[in-house]
């Protein structure tokens, strides 16, 4: 999915539109609440369960440590494709992601 999302990264000038900009900080979203989100989603206080009603399923055990390694390995792509931004957008668009990315993987 990684690949796909961001390969305008891969060799030569790198730009990208807003469209695939928009992708890509989904993408990095995406990997934030796999981080972050505990393995079960807890109800509310005071929730009571309604007829029909299906609890979300939980987090996979190992999609943390799987969303961890894609967020590292992203790390090093854009590190090597800023020095190929091709235009001003996408130069802070690279930047922006590397800062989320880096807060991301290490919270205050």
């Amino acid at each position: 999915m990684r690949r796909g999302a961001f390969s305008e990264l891969a060799g030569g000038a790198v730009r990208v539109d807003a469209y695939r900009r928009n992708l890509q900080r989904a993408f990095v979203d995406q990997m934030e609440r796999l981080i972050s989100s505990p393995l079960v989603t807890p109800f509310p206080p005071g929730f009571t369960p309604f007829p029909g009603f299906t609890p979300p399923a939980p987090r996979p055990a190992d999609a943390r440590a799987q969303a961890r390694l894609e967020l590292v390995e992203l790390q090093g792509t854009l590190r090597v494709a800023l020095a190929r931004a091709g235009d001003r957008a996408t130069r802070a668009h690279l930047v922006d992601l590397q800062a989320r990315i880096n807060q991301i993987l290490n919270p205050r």
